[in-house]
């Protein structure tokens, strides 16, 4: 019995201890797993990928990264773009306020969100610069110019160089100061221009100024600079020309400081000395600019002599005699200091050597108005003269001033541009042409006639005609007009005509076309067609525009004249300008087709009957163009429509011969048409031939046919 109660108690003990032991296990395996589950969990935590999510709020750029893990180390966000916009910063997890610097990463977990925060408020700056004459920069200068305003020798003050400005602000170098004045920024560069205007779209944009160095023109006389003790000045010695690479740039001056670009060569030479002095070439004369100031000092000297000569001013008629001397009026003239050109008194008389050659104009030559008074104009002098005795005196010669003005509402006015332009004469000589402003050099006796040339708004009321004979002194001239006024009008119409002034054509629109398109030789702009007026007001057509010049109203067609001045007698009257179509004669040489026939022949045009004349040459002496236009080797001009045309004594050149039959005629290029030359060479002719053809009533371009054979020349003994 009690064997049985002891293999029951030690199976019972055995149970339990089994039971123990299962459950130690499992809890082991469950420890285990636990552990497993937390040791897997954490490290998928730590080390699984998290995103980076960047809101570029409109802006551009590469997105460094999308993703991360706690194994990435430091991650910088970046900097993105946006066109027109400043980027201020990031904000987003952990970045509450913009921050242009952000880093993630480096052991931070969790996904991240950030947004590019932007600003419209940009950053610009200026540079100043050297430049050469190209424009390109050599030089960064604005350390030199900041110093030398902030020191104050300035003429203007600092300003930061910094700006900020909206997008979309035009913005340019001048924008910090464009004064091109001596020592505006430094004495030693003057500003030139700058790299134009931008529309700030950028942060940290950059805008230029440019500079050129400064050359400085002093005179030395007598091894003193000037102005000297004894008060003598530049003025009172000569001028100069200054040249820049070859090139004039000043004439007739008595100062320099200006700007020369870098690198350029310039140049002195000397243009007026005066009686009593001598220009001295020096090595100083001619130079290359740096990138500094340059100082040129010329030499003068002065010489003396035994002979005294004197010097007088003389108002002249156009054959040189002198009827008034001004010579008083002249100098207190100069003395006050009123000269346009800053020239100072010069002693009349100057001591000379025995043979000196002495001319007047060595007291000055200048043909400037107001250069030596405002009522008298240089014209000449009585020319070279040997030095032979005491009392030996030279002559300036001048003309009077012609002052042109115009009246108004009672009212004066310095010049006519408000009302009219005019074309002057003198003797019947064209010298100014389509002018709104007149201060015309008239020899004494001689007479002059203003010609209106074109106005809208105003009449002009003038009796009889507006001309007049030159006193010996100062004549203002002045035209009246009066606005029109009224509830009429007329119409102004343009029209080919013929050699009678018959109306062939209309081409109204095509010179308005021509004058809208700019293409107006003389500058002229469509005026409108229906002008006020008032009935039995007196109009002339040829008031609207009348210059002859090619290519003034049409580059097809020349003004001819106009049917003339009427009363208007009812409101809506056309009234007309008359033309003629060009005429364009040239040479063709075989195949070639020449712009004109120089060095080939001379010929002569005639349109029904007439010898047609193209215009004299006002820059050219009358006698010089007598026979212009009857022996051409050019033609280009306008001829009446349907007149039979022909061209007649067409003289050779003996390498030349003219062939007879039909000339070619094409219609001519109105993008073509031009003057003749001014003058034409001479030639030894051996052919007399003539051509023919009907103008019509469009521009005509005419190729006279020639043939070339080669000659040998003839070999001297």
């Amino acid at each position: 019995m009690s064997d049985n109660k002891n293999k029951i108690s030690k199976n019972e003990i055995k149970k339990k201890l089994a039971g123990a032991t299962a459950r130690k296990t499992l809890f082991l395996f469950l420890t285990i797993g636990v552990f497993l589950v937390i040791l897997f969990g954490g490290y998928y935590i730590l080390f699984r990928p998290y995103t980076i999510t960047m809101d570029l709020n409109d802006g551009s750029g590469t997105v460094l990264t999308e993703t991360y893990s706690i194994g990435s180390g430091k991650i910088t966000l970046g900097r993105p773009k946006r066109n027109g916009f400043k980027f201020t910063g990031w904000t987003g997890t952990n970045v509450p306020s913009p921050n242009t610097d952000v880093v993630v990463g480096n052991g931070q977990i969790g996904n991240l969100s950030f947004v590019a925060n932007w600003s419209d408020d940009l950053t610009i700056s200026c540079q100043d610069w050297l430049i050469d004459a190209q424009g390109n920069r050599l030089e960064n200068i604005t350390d030199q110019i900041d110093n030398y305003l902030k020191a104050g020798n300035a003429n203007t003050q600092f300003v930061d160089r910094k700006k900020v400005v909206k997008s979309g602000t035009e913005m340019r170098g001048a924008s910090w100061g464009g004064d091109t004045g001596y020592n505006a920024y430094h004495n030693s560069f003057m500003y030139v221009g700058d790299s134009g205007a931008l529309n700030v779209s950028r942060d940290n944009t950059i805008v230029y100024r440019y500079f050129y160095p400064v050359l400085d023109v002093n005179y030395q006389l007598d091894d003193f600079n000037l102005p000297n003790d004894a008060g003598i000045g530049n003025a009172n010695v000569g001028t100069f020309d200054m040249y820049v690479d070859g090139e004039l740039k000043y004439e007739n001056i008595t100062d320099f400081c200006g700007a020369i670009p870098t690198g350029s060569v310039y140049e002195i030479k000397p243009n007026q000395v005066y009686a009593g002095y001598s220009f001295v070439p020096t090595s100083a004369d001619r130079g290359d600019v740096g990138t500094s100031r340059e100082v040129a000092t010329i030499s003068f000297e002065s010489h003396t002599g035994e002979i005294e000569v004197v010097c007088e001013d003389w108002v002249v008629d156009k054959k040189g005699n002198r009827v008034r001397n001004i010579t008083g009026l002249v100098d207190q003239y100069l003395k006050k200091g009123s000269s346009s050109r800053g020239y100072l008194y010069k002693d009349r008389s100057v001591a000379f050597d025995e043979g000196d050659v002495v001319n007047a104009e060595d007291w000055g030559n200048d043909e400037v108005y107001g250069a030596y008074h405002d009522s008298f104009m240089y014209a000449g002098s009585s020319g070279d003269v040997k030095v032979k005795k005491d009392g030996t005196k030279v002559y300036r010669y001048f003309y009077p001033v012609l002052d042109l003005m115009a009246k108004a509402n009672d009212t004066y006015y310095d010049e006519i541009s408000a009302f009219a332009s005019v074309n002057l004469y003198v003797d019947n000589e064209l010298v100014e042409e389509d002018i709104t402003d007149c201060h015309a050099a008239v020899p004494y006796g001689s007479n002059f006639k203003f010609e209106i040339k074109g106005y809208n708004n105003f009449s002009y009321v003038n009796d009889g005609e507006l001309s007049g004979e030159m006193g010996y002194a100062m004549e203002k001239f002045d035209i009246s007009f009066r606005q029109r006024t009224g509830d009429s009008f007329v119409r102004v119409e343009d029209w080919v005509v013929d050699s009678h002034g018959n109306l062939i054509k209309e081409i109204t629109d095509d010179v308005d076309n021509f004058l809208v398109s700019g293409g107006s030789s003389r500058k002229y702009q469509r005026q409108d067609r229906n002008v006020i007026v008032s009935l039995e007001e007196m109009v002339d057509p040829a008031m609207f525009g009348n210059s002859i010049a090619v290519g003034a109203y049409s580059n097809s067609y020349v003004y001819a004249g106009a049917s003339g001045r009427v009363m208007i007698d009812a409101s809506g009257k056309t009234i007309y300008r008359y033309f003629y179509p060009i005429l364009d004669i040239n040479a063709q040489v075989g195949e070639s087709k020449l712009g004109s026939a120089n060095d080939i022949a001379t010929f002569s045009v005639y349109a029904d009957g007439k010898l047609a004349k193209i215009p004299l040459n006002k820059n050219l002496p009358e006698e010089e163009q007598k026979d212009k236009a009857r022996e051409v080797v050019d033609f280009c001009y306008g001829v009446p429509a349907n007149a039979e045309i022909e061209i007649k004594k067409i003289r050779t050149e003996r390498a030349y011969t003219f062939l007879s039959d039909e000339p070619v005629v094409d219609i001519m290029d109105p993008n073509a048409a031009a003057t003749a030359p001014d003058h034409e060479p001479e030639y030894t002719f051996v052919d007399d031939d003539e051509a023919s053809f009907l103008m019509e009533d469009e521009p005509k371009a005419v190729y006279l046919k020639f043939s070339k054979e080669e000659i040998e020349e003839l070999e001297e003994d």
